[in-house]
């Protein structure tokens, strides 16, 4: 099919958007918008009806979008073409703030919009997602090419938002994960990872119900971070499984402590991930429910450590007779 093959240079390219944009510039400072939208949803009908029709559903998601870029305060790359493609599935613009600072945010919602209408592919019925990224020409640097991979960054930065805007604490907080990354690969958790009380008090009579662990680090140069800050690293990094083990270890071997020193108190930890639901987690989590220097349940129904029925109910364990915490 020669239309596979030919679509692609109806639009401009990586580097006529380049030219496009340095030529529009004429070394001289301008206000405008880099916009990067990314198409979604195209893994199933490749898998379920071809490549090669995906090709054609990619092809026609570009024109919607082309046909939306008509004001004149978006950039003219090549000829009359203002959309390029960059790759895959993610498609540029530059759009002028000369008239209306706005019009950029305008114009993505349109797209956005237009990308929901389902599309009629060998006789089926698909939808396509869309999102967007925009990086302001004016407060970045020069180099186009930065700009683009900024705008990526936003996008991988927040995979859940419809529409990112690109700020430089972006690209702070890449730097410190890829050295977080780093110091991970040498990580002593029994030396530089700490669990914190954080009593939970009852409303009704000011008693503490029950304790929640919350795992710090106790980083060598940021400081004291909270596990928000370094969970997505610790998945990256390939520890979610032996962390949550340390985790549960150190909570079972306080539960201990506090038992001998005769508190009754039941403890929560929050388990993060994919780890949950890793077979060989759900055994080692067992196997510390019934150690009997576990704790686990007491006389009074407390529990000191437990599972979320939902991934119990995955790899068929259950224990009626313990009590749910906040371990989902």
């Amino acid at each position: 099919m020669p239309f596979l093959i030919s679509w692609r240079s109806v639009f401009a390219d990586r580097k006529q958007l380049r030219q496009g944009y340095y030529a529009w510039c004429d070394n001289k400072q301008v206000s405008a918008a880099l916009v990067v939208i990314r198409l979604e949803g195209f893994e199933q009908v490749n898998q379920h009806i071809g490549r090669d029709f995906g090709d054609i559903l990619l092809a026609q998601s570009a024109n919607r979008i082309k046909e939306l870029l008509s004001s004149d305060e978006i950039v003219t790359l090549v000829g009359q073409e203002k959309l390029a493609h960059l790759g895959g599935l993610n498609f540029a613009f530059i759009c002028s703030f000369a008239n209306q600072k706005h019009l950029h945010e305008l114009v993505i919602e349109q797209i956005l919009g237009a990308t929901l209408k389902p599309f009629n592919v060998a006789n089926c019925t698909v939808e396509v997602k869309a999102r967007a990224s925009y990086v302001d020409c004016n407060e970045q640097d020069n180099n186009f090419d930065n700009l683009i991979s900024y705008a990526y960054l936003a996008l991988d930065s927040h995979p859940d938002r419809k529409v990112v805007p690109y700020h430089q604490q972006m690209m702070i907080e890449l730097r410190e994960q890829q050295a977080r990354l780093k110091e991970l690969a040498n990580i002593d958790f029994s030396s530089e990872l700490e669990l914190y009380f954080q009593p939970i008090i009852c409303n009704d009579n000011g008693q503490i119900e029950f304790l929640e662990l919350l795992l710090r680090w106790q980083h060598p140069k940021q400081g004291i971070l909270s596990a928000n800050r370094f969970i997505d690293d610790i998945r990256i990094a390939g520890l979610g499984y032996p962390l949550a083990k340390f985790v549960i270890e150190r909570a079972a071997e306080l539960a201990m402590a506090l038992r001998i020193e005769g508190i009754s108190i039941p403890l929560s930890i929050n388990v993060f991930g994919p780890e949950m639901l890793n077979e060989e987690f759900i055994e080692f989590v067992d196997v510390v429910l019934k150690n009997p220097k576990t704790p686990v349940v007491t006389g009074d129904g407390y529990s000191i450590i437990s599972y979320s029925r939902f991934a119990y109910e995955k790899v068929g364990y259950f224990d009626e007779n313990i009590r749910p915490a906040y371990f989902e």
